[in-house]
């Protein structure tokens, strides 16, 4: 049967001691209902100890089972990070057979943090995404990437579908598969890890689709297009090739067509911003710090 992990979390914390470091077993959480599938694994709602969890179960079988691999590597990266913008992950277990042998593939136990992410609340007509929410969803974005570059972890997939909303309104970044570690005095990528890139090609950084090491602005970049997302309300390069489209980006600076601009100050300075955060060159974008700073002193003038 699965066995599980627990780590020093909010979770582990509420529950007796003894449960520290002990292994549990998948049977002991209760599966509720799926939030939603991906190539790698499903999500499931569950409780877990009269909590509710959110529970990532990979699949058994899979058509990249090593790229699966180093995704769930990914995921154990994170799990002591804390912070108010980012979806805790609380424990992890590996599948255990009878004959004891522990296979590779297993899941992992997360705070729920609601069944809505900002791809949903972009594609609902019915959901106001005013020049104030967009800029608490932008703080609150920039926020848990600035924690998580302080502690040298690039998430390498920043995309609306991977930035959860929860009953507060409040954005958490989740969906830590394609992180990897900057190695410090460097501010790269290591070689090693560079092998296991994967991530959405819409939200790339050109220097990534040209298979340079990732930086900490390879996330701005994804930041850049999903907050021209929150504006526009489009998929971006939407039913283009994906091919000719990584060669434009590449080779003719290809981006999202710019909305038409309108009187708005906010909507002014918002542009200007994600169109900086989105530059070629990653030497121009600014870093998820200096970009918190910014929608700081906007949000004073709110």
């Amino acid at each position: 049967m699965p066995g599980c992990r627990v780590v020093n979390s909010p979770l582990a914390r509420a529950s007796p001691r003894r449960v520290l470091g002990a292994k549990i077993q998948l049977k002991d959480i209760k599966l509720v209902s799926l939030v939603g599938s991906g190539g790698f694994g499903s999500v499931f709602k569950g409780t877990y100890k009269g909590q509710n969890v959110a529970v990532k179960k990979l699949h058994t079988y899979t058509k990249n089972p090593k790229a699966q691999k180093e995704s769930f590597k990914a995921e154990l990266r994170v799990l002591r990070l804390s912070h108010p913008n980012v979806v805790k992950t609380f424990a992890y277990g590996y599948n255990e057979y009878e004959s004891g042998e522990v296979s590779d593939i297993g899941f992992l136990l997360m705070e729920y943090a609601g069944d809505r992410n900002l791809q949903h609340i972009i594609d609902c007509e019915r959901e106001l995404l005013d020049p104030l929410r967009r800029l608490k969803y932008a703080l609150d974005i920039v926020s848990a990437l600035d924690f998580a570059h302080g502690i040298g972890i690039v998430h390498l997939d920043i995309k609306p579908a991977n930035i959860i909303i929860n009953g507060d309104d409040t954005c958490k970044v989740g969906d830590f598969g394609c992180c990897q570690h900057l190695v410090e005095g460097t501010g790269q990528v290591s070689p090693t890890q560079r092998s296991y890139l994967t991530g959405t090609f819409a939200y790339r950084a050109p220097e990534l689709l040209k298979g340079e090491a990732p930086t900490a602005k390879a996330d701005v970049y994804s930041l850049g297009i999903t907050l021209w997302q929150m504006l526009s309300r489009e998929s971006p390069y939407y039913k283009q090739n994906q091919h000719v489209v990584i060669f434009g980006v590449v080779a003719y600076n290809l981006r999202p067509k710019l909305p038409t601009k309108d009187d708005c100050p906010f909507d002014l300075c918002y542009q200007d911003l994600f169109v900086q955060c989105w530059d070629a060159d990653r030497a121009i974008r600014p870093s998820a710090s200096e970009i918190k700073e910014v929608l700081e002193i906007w949000r004073e003038f709110a």
